[in-house]
């Protein structure tokens, strides 16, 4: 709610000025840019076009019939940057992206608590290597996590005030992140049942009875779920051998049947050791081996908050750890305390990209470079913040804090 140039908090009641809101927005935005800047200096201004970028590179070259859906966010901006300008300003443009998204999470914090959470999480996610590391070299991973910040601040805005306004910015930031990466498929699919489930009483009358909204979300439910399908179950896990004929040992499939538990190319593959029960169909194989199936999956999401793999050198393992450890038991802390507090509903809303890279990890297998648990990141952040801001309010610290932010 607006009055002037005054913005109300949900939580705690008190009024903060548009003008401190855009100063404290312009410090965690400076503190972003000056992070990523200085990693970038740190690597010697190189220019890295690794990884998914490489072939978005080359799906430029081949022309935009050639953009897969799922990645149009991305590629649309990206190749004509690299077509008028090349990739280095592509770089920059990055990283007033991760600025702008560092704001957006402060503002969603803001909105779903107050001024001092939404501070420490813009703060948080500005000092996290897991985040601001995909923002030295061109990746798809950054946009993705440009959407889905966007996407925290739109459903937060949403969640206080269903207004069609806001509906429609959930909408378009929802379609963003949607052709950003596919990624994004589960987390979203994740806010349509959170949604969907404050109507569950409408369900157990006629069809006839139910509401416009309701209606709307199973439309939308339904259309992510199919392009899920053909995606990933179709496309992936039948990928066809350089044979004429299809091996499914060959597509997604194979990570499950060779026991993949973490992966990296070019370095050792951690794996689940079995003994397969034979089958030649690919379903009948599950059926048979279903036990150790699930075993594997429970093991990738155990390993998703792993932050030391054998793979890291010992500086990535001291950064990985000083910089997501203490979010991870955040997360869990966090998300107790809002479950306890009876905020249920905002539980659901910031543990959804948690629960959807789980189900990515658990289905694929999990990257040794952790690049699907950057959007649970945001998450981490944002409940670990919460969980700050309580543990400062129980021992009195939060009104100093609260002194200083309309300095900062």
């Amino acid at each position: 709610m607006t009055t002037g140039s005054q913005r109300h908090s949900p939580t705690t009641g008190k009024m903060t000025s548009t003008r401190q809101i855009a100063l404290r927005s312009g410090v965690l935005a400076s503190i972003s840019i000056i992070m990523v800047v200085t990693a970038w200096w740190l690597k010697g201004f190189r220019l890295r076009v690794i990884g998914d970028a490489a072939a978005m590179t080359g799906l430029c070259n081949a022309g935009i019939t050639s953009y897969p859906l799922d990645r149009m966010a991305f590629l649309i901006p990206y190749c004509f940057t690299i077509e008028v300008a090349g990739v280095r300003p592509w770089l920059i443009i990055q990283i007033f992206l991760w600025g702008i998204a560092v704001v957006a999470l402060y503002r969603a914090g803001s909105i779903l608590f107050d001024e001092t959470t939404g501070f420490l999480a813009g703060l948080g996610i500005a000092l996290t290597w897991e985040t601001f590391r995909f923002a030295v070299r061109p990746q798809t991973d950054l946009m993705l996590l440009f959407a889905v910040a966007l996407c925290f601040w739109a459903l937060a805005r949403y969640y206080h005030s269903e207004t069609r306004k806001n509906m429609v910015l959930v909408v378009g930031v929802v379609t963003l992140a949607l052709i950003s990466r596919p990624l994004s498929i589960p987390i979203v699919f994740g806010w349509i049942i959170w949604k969907m489930s404050e109507y569950r009483a409408e369900f157990s009358v006629s069809p006839r009875k139910m509401s416009r909204r309701v209606m709307g979300l199973t439309i939308g439910a339904l259309g992510v779920g199919l392009f899920t399908i053909q995606r990933f179950f179709i496309q992936r896990l039948f990928r066809p051998a350089p044979t004429a004929s299809i091996n499914w040992r060959q597509g997604l499939a194979g990570s499950w049947y060779h026991g993949i538990i973490v992966t990296h190319p070019g370095e050792p593959t951690i794996q689940y050791l079995y003994q397969p029960e034979p089958a030649g169909q690919m379903l009948k194989w599950m059926l048979l081996n279903i036990e150790h199936i699930v075993v594997m999956g429970l093991m990738r999401m155990a390993a998703f908050f792993i932050p030391l793999l054998p793979r890291w050198s010992t500086f990535h393992i001291v950064v990985n750890a000083v910089t997501i450890l203490p979010f991870i038991i955040g997360t869990f802390l966090g998300a107790r305390h809002l479950i306890k507090n009876g905020k249920t509903r905002i539980a659901g809303l910031l543990l959804a990209p948690i629960v959807g890279s789980l189900i990515t990890v658990a289905i694929i297998f999990v990257d040794g470079g952790f690049n699907y648990r950057a959007p649970a990141t945001l998450s981490f952040v944002l409940l670990t913040a919460y969980w700050c801001r309580e543990m400062l309010a129980s021992t009195g610290l939060e009104n100093r804090l609260q002194q200083l932010l309309p300095y900062v």
